[in-house]
């Protein structure tokens, strides 16, 4: 009877041991996820904020490419006017400085 009282003890000394490992073991994985968690929560809100930019840049390029596009436009048809009014031609910012 004392033996197996000593091996049931003993079977009971060495679960609570397993357990406290498991335990230690469960905590710092936790501890992992929530550091990898934390890791992906700044990498995403890198990557929304470089997007937010490009974004932005994309705009911004349209926009002047636009307003290049409308600036030649503007420019054809003024050409187009002098051409077909006899006009002559603009001066041109070397000109503009002499008298004639």
């Amino acid at each position: 009877m004392w033996k197996q009282l000593f091996e049931f003890m003993r079977q009971v000394f060495t679960l609570t041991e397993a357990v406290s490992r498991q335990q230690s073991a469960l905590n710092e994985l936790q501890k992992e996820v929530r550091d990898l968690s934390r890791t992906v929560d700044e990498d995403i809100r890198r990557l929304h904020s470089a997007v937010k930019r490009l974004s932005a840049e994309l705009r911004h390029q349209r926009e002047h490419e636009e307003s290049e596009y409308r600036i030649l436009k503007l420019e054809l048809e003024n050409r187009l006017l002098r051409m077909e009014r006899g006009l002559p031609p603009a001066k041109t910012e070397s000109q503009e400085g002499t008298l004639e």
